[in-house]
């Protein structure tokens, strides 16, 4: 079986991870939303929520249940 190797840092995707974070804030402050994720087969979904997950992991100030 294949390991897929990831790349230290998220590439081009900025603007989206951004986003993303603005709905997060938004959320912190009560306004909820859902947001949805959708593109093509090898896109990076996958690969972004996985950013987001360890940035969020990494801030002390969020708790995960």
């Amino acid at each position: 079986m294949r390991q897929r190797a990831l790349a230290p840092y998220l590439v081009g995707r900025q603007p989206q991870l951004a986003e993303l974070g603005e709905y997060l804030a938004q959320a912190r402050s009560g306004a909820g939303s859902v947001v949805m994720l959708a593109g093509e087969a090898g896109v990076g979904k996958t690969r972004l929520l996985r950013e987001l997950r360890q940035r969020l992991a990494d801030d002390k100030s969020v708790t995960f249940l």
